[in-house]
């Protein structure tokens, strides 16, 4: 663990912007996140393939406003699917959810 770097990450921008920026090559944070973003760049109205996306509202990392523009352009191959709860990576199934941990 870097010490020197946990004390100056306290976000998951600040981490994007101290480790991952760096680690691929990014000029900037805003470039990154624009990459990763399938509402940047008019990448949402090139999907071809039908894609569903899945997502929770609880989710901690990815807040389900940021959906909006994406769902407000009605793209034929775009489906999403957005729960009240699930995280951030899965979703728990089952009366006894952790028996399961990390299963789908």
């Amino acid at each position: 663990v870097d010490v020197v770097l946990s004390a100056v990450v306290k976000t998951i921008r600040d981490f994007d912007y101290k480790v991952i920026v760096p680690l691929y090559g990014y000029p900037t944070i805003d470039k990154y996140y624009a990459d990763m973003s399938l509402a940047s760049h008019g990448k949402a109205s090139r999907v071809s393939t039908p894609l569903l996306a899945l997502h929770a509202c609880d989710d901690p990392i990815a807040d389900s406003d940021a959906y909006a523009s994406v769902m407000a352009a009605a793209h034929p191959n775009l489906w999403f699917l957005i729960t009240r709860r699930g995280g951030h990576v899965g979703w728990s199934r089952g009366w006894l959810p952790t028996r399961h941990r990390w299963s789908f």
